[in-house]
């Protein structure tokens, strides 16, 4: 049997980088939510 190396990502290593990618914008949003709400007062209060 040969086994044959494959070229290319595999879906695994696209459900990875998905993860990865979703996880920095929720810590993103976990962080920045503050300055946010803060922000968005400071803008619209009279």
């Amino acid at each position: 049997m040969v086994l044959r190396k494959k070229n290319g990502q595999s879906t695994l290593e696209y459900v990875i980088i998905l993860a990865i990618v979703v996880g920095a914008i929720l810590a993103g949003g976990v962080i920045l939510k503050p300055f946010i709400a803060k922000t968005y007062d400071a803008a619209y209060s009279e």
